[in-house]
């Protein structure tokens, strides 16, 4: 699925600065998808203790069909730690996935947008939440 890049729905803070946080963010989201959604709660999952959030979002997200709607670039976010030997072999480092999904509701109730994260980032929490 390719990635929209532009014109995002979202204001950011910043957004009568030319090339200011606008353009960043721009940069650091993907977006798969401009559904028409109704009324949206946001249900957001990263790993805890028994990591019982992403194993019920992950759950939902199956059962229910949601689609995909945008991620998150995570090299901004996250610092790889560490390296990977597979077959005697050094591998890049794989980044933590931050990814968004919808539903949209057949009824007249609200639609869904699902927030799943692979993992919390130790410095940049407050300026990926925003």
């Amino acid at each position: 699925m390719k990635p929209l890049l532009h014109n995002l729905p979202l204001s950011f803070k910043g957004e009568g600065d030319k090339g200011g946080e606008v353009d960043k963010m721009k940069d650091l989201v993907k977006l798969y998808a401009r559904p028409k959604l109704n009324s949206p709660s946001m249900l957001a999952s990263w790993p805890g203790i028994g990591n019982v959030s992403i194993i019920v979002a992950t759950y939902l997200e199956r059962k229910l069909g949601f689609k995909k709607l945008a991620e998150i670039e995570p090299s901004h976010f996250f610092d790889p730690i560490g390296i990977v030997v597979k077959d005697n072999v050094v591998e890049a480092p794989q980044f933590p996935q931050s990814k968004f999904y919808y539903w949209k509701n057949k009824g007249e109730g609200s639609d869904v947008i699902l927030f799943i994260g692979d993992d919390q980032p130790s410095a940049t929490g407050y300026e990926l939440a925003n």
